[in-house]
């Protein structure tokens, strides 16, 4: 498999710093805060079980991992074109702020 090295653009940059924004909302945060603490289902009909549509448990579990996949699908892609560091990344993800 060829890789292809190429600079990062103004747009990586941006979606970044707005992956980083969303991830310190408030909501965002309750959301996550939730999720750690307390999601647990081995299925996403057991999910669906436990925290049915329209309940807020179910509203932060979509939130979390919509969030989520979002953020590694956009740093795999910038991993893949070395763009970005994975200090960086963990920092985005994970980090305090």
């Amino acid at each position: 498999m060829t890789q292809t090295t190429s600079q990062a653009t103004y747009n990586d940059a941006e979606l970044i710093l707005k992956l980083y924004d969303m991830r310190r909302e408030e909501r965002m945060r309750a959301a996550r805060a939730w999720f750690i603490a307390n999601f647990a289902a081995n299925s996403l009909s057991e999910a669906l079980e436990k925290y049915p549509l329209g309940s807020d448990h179910n509203a932060y579990y979509r939130m979390v991992g919509t969030y989520w996949d979002m953020a590694a699908s956009s740093f795999a892609a910038f991993f893949t074109r070395n763009c970005f560091s994975r200090t960086a990344a963990k920092c985005c993800l994970f980090g305090s702020g």
